[in-house]
């Protein structure tokens, strides 16, 4: 799977979180998003 484009879609001072382009083998496209949230696991 590629990712051809990433972008922030919200930050504050708790967490990040971000959404990605990503492309299948089969060549078709859709969205992964993801929550960053340091000094949580």
């Amino acid at each position: 799977m590629e990712q051809p484009d990433s972008r922030t879609v919200y930050t504050n001072a708790c967490m990040t979180m971000r959404e990605d382009t990503t492309r299948r083998p089969d060549g078709s496209t859709g969205i992964y998003g993801t929550v960053d949230k340091p000094g949580f696991a």
